[in-house]
């Protein structure tokens, strides 16, 4: 019985760590769209293969290894932070005008010490897009 018990609890926690895998390995930074790289602004949800990509070309929704959306930057309302943290880290939304209304895309930006990736989406939206983007990132400090 004991056995049983320990086999089913590490059966359950395993999935914490195999779910997550799985999704990073369907997920790897890998992408193009018209051969130009993509570049992925968001870390996913756990259990979701959901991650948002960027490039000149605009912003790219994809779900696993499919592109579900592929917005212009004209299309995109507003880039802004919202007040809840997880982990120390702000949760941010975009809000994007589609033929059938506004969708929001909520993430949490993927920034880290070996990359810069939603400060260049940061940086590329208030250089070229400077009215749509309503926070600020401050990447050292991307709890404040």
């Amino acid at each position: 019985m004991d056995i049983l018990v320990i086999i089913l609890s590490m059966g359950i926690l395993s999935s914490f760590t195999l779910i997550p895998l799985i999704r990073f390995l369907q997920t790897r930074n890998n992408r193009e769209f018209e051969g130009e790289k993509l570049i992925p602004f968001s870390y996913g949800k756990m259990f979701s293969a959901e991650r948002y990509y960027f490039n000149s070309k605009g912003i790219f929704i994809f779900r696993a290894n499919q592109l579900i959306h592929h917005y212009q930057f004209d299309d995109l309302i507003a880039l802004k932070k919202m007040s809840v943290t997880v982990n120390n880290r702000k949760y941010w939304f975009m809000r994007i005008h589609t033929p059938n209304g506004q969708r929001y895309y909520q993430f949490i930006p993927k920034d880290t010490i070996f990359n810069d990736n939603f400060t260049q989406f940061y940086q590329f939206l208030k250089t070229n897009y400077p009215t749509k983007v309503k926070g600020k990132w401050h990447r050292w400090f991307a709890g404040i």
